[in-house]
């Protein structure tokens, strides 16, 4: 009888613990991805540089053309708000201009007011109405 009471209770903490994952997983649709900046209002990236964003457990960590950076990240609905961005302070002499995108791209992320997702496509709108656009 003991066992059985123990296996019951077993079953019912896997079986909560999975509605509650799935019911996170639901709330966030971002967690847990990664992402490439393929555009930023209109223009592509620096041949020769990389910006990702990845999202993990309400922090966002990726890199920014030059230097890695991290925050933290909250959603509500398709509102997206992007905080408390560091990032290391490495100057990168190449690509021209690498140093200003990075700038331009940190900004933005601290500017995210909306994300959209469509067929493995991220879209991000800043307060200006600017856009940052990813692919996976």
């Amino acid at each position: 009888m003991k066992t059985r009471s123990t296996m019951m209770a077993i079953i019912t903490a896997m079986l909560l613990l999975t509605l509650t994952a799935c019911a996170r997983d639901n709330a966030d649709p971002l967690n847990g991805t990664k992402w490439i900046l393929t555009g930023y209002n209109g223009t592509t990236p620096l041949a020769g540089t990389t910006v990702t964003i990845a999202f993990e457990d309400g922090r966002v960590t990726g890199l920014s053309g030059c230097n890695s950076y991290g925050g933290s990240y909250k959603l509500d609905g398709t509102k997206i708000r992007i905080s408390e961005l560091v990032s290391t302070l490495m100057a990168c002499t190449g690509p021209a201009g690498v140093m200003d995108q990075e700038s331009l791209f940190l900004n933005a992320l601290s500017s995210a007011q909306a994300f959209q997702l469509n067929s493995g496509q991220l879209q991000i709108t800043t307060s200006d109405g600017k856009t940052l656009n990813f692919s996976q």
